[in-house]
């Protein structure tokens, strides 16, 4: 079975993007000296948080919806009838 090898052009350009975007947390943990996996498990826990308080958000918009429909019935109009 042969095996496919990867274009020389984009092995090369997936090596340069891996050094530069993978390798923030690390220059920045060097410069800062904090351990790299500190950072990753900080960055990981605030992107969860982040996103659950728009989610939180929503929910408690929807319950209000659903508070306001209960206590506020919409009366047929005279034109309905």
């Amino acid at each position: 079975m042969k095996l496919l090898r990867e274009p020389q052009f984009s092995r090369n350009f997936r090596i340069k993007i891996e050094k530069e975007w993978f390798g923030v947390l690390t220059r920045l943990g060097a410069f800062l000296g904090i351990p790299v996996s500190k950072l990753r498990v900080f960055f990981i826990y605030s992107t969860y948080a982040t996103a659950g308080i728009f989610f939180f958000i929503y929910l408690g918009l929807a319950f209000a919806l659903w508070v306001k429909d209960i206590f506020f019935i919409r009366r047929p109009n005279v034109f309905d009838l």
